[in-house]
């Protein structure tokens, strides 16, 4: 008995710790992207965290190209860059990824080396074990998907899972959060500009009514002149 109790004290300690690195991990990576003005070009950084907190090998971020209809490899890790420049552009449909991003679901791929799911085909390439992509959403609408993957092990365990899909989450927030404001920042440019044209055209006015007053000024001074020059003859 004594013996179980300080095994599940044990256990219970070791449980805490990784909560609390957990907690850790997850608020800094919420502070630097809520801190940073540019998410999308500190992915990399962060990524590699979350990589070495839950032991993965590589990571891929794709992000939606409005202008082609495909997803963008925004950045990665685990490969060459060969093999990176060959996918930095990904059609809807194709691979773990694309899927996820068309489906607008996780996809969460385990035991690969030994799936027939051809979707897996590209990361089994790598040597990759267990895979998970969590398409990155904002309400409705896909902005791109963030994925991990193992050479290590054939599954993630839910806590993995769940780590993954809250990071996700914060990146996308985060990048959408900034296009509102680059969104903000530019209608009150466009605002500033139909202001500062509409304030040089009311200038332009009023000049124009200042040179019509002098004038009709003059005017009736001379007209005032030339009525009383009889009155003065008279």
């Amino acid at each position: 008995t004594a013996i179980r109790a300080r095994l599940a004290h044990q256990q219970a300690e070791r449980t805490m710790r990784q909560n609390e690195a957990r907690f850790r991990l997850l608020s800094g990576i919420a502070g630097r992207l809520l801190a940073s003005k540019n998410p999308q070009a500190i992915v990399n950084e962060l990524c590699r965290e979350v990589m070495k907190f839950l032991d993965c090998h590589a990571f891929f971020n794709f992000i939606v190209d409005d202008s082609s209809d495909q997803l963008h490899l925004n950045t990665c890790a685990g490969i060459d860059d060969k093999e990176a420049a060959r996918i930095q552009w990904l059609d809807y449909g194709v691979a773990v990824c694309g899927c996820a991003a068309r489906d607008k679901i996780p996809i969460i791929a385990d035991n690969i080396q030994t799936t027939a799911d051809p979707r897996t085909d590209l990361v089994k390439s790598y040597g990759i074990k267990a895979y998970a992509c969590h398409p990155m959403m904002i309400q409705d609408q896909v902005i791109g998907t963030l994925s991990f993957g193992t050479r290590s092990r054939s599954f993630f365990s839910a806590d993995d899972l769940s780590l993954m899909r809250i990071v996700t989450d914060q990146v996308a927030i985060a990048m959408e959060r900034i296009r509102l404001i680059g969104e903000l920042q530019k209608s009150n440019e466009e605002l500033e500009i139909r202001v500062e044209e509409r304030t040089a055209e009311l200038k332009k006015t009023n000049e124009a009514l200042k040179r019509s007053n002098r004038a009709l000024e003059d005017f009736a001074y001379v007209a005032s002149h030339d009525l009383q020059e009889p009155l003065r003859k008279i």
